[in-house]
């Protein structure tokens, strides 16, 4: 029982990230991991791409629907 509500609060936390993603517009920021290493090499970031974008809304889109899909089936266990 404690694993599928683990399971819902993950599923509603990945939902609530791809939303967020989703809502946030497309602009040059990058990863703080990237940035991290950026700084170390004492370098500036590359200018994203078209694909970089595409990926981002991709990735947005997905986390969004597995999200749902984690959320829906862990709900459904706990509740039956």
């Amino acid at each position: 029982m404690t694993q599928l509500v683990v399971m819902a609060a993950i599923g509603m936390g990945m939902l609530l990230l791809g939303i967020s993603s989703l809502r946030r517009k497309p602009d040059e920021s990058i990863s703080l991991a990237e940035s991290a290493i950026l700084k170390a090499a004492g370098t500036e970031p590359l200018p994203l791409t078209a694909f970089d974008r595409i990926m981002n809304r991709v990735h947005a889109w997905l986390l969004t629907v597995i999200g749902f899909i984690i959320a829906l089936i862990g709900l459904a266990a706990a509740l039956t």
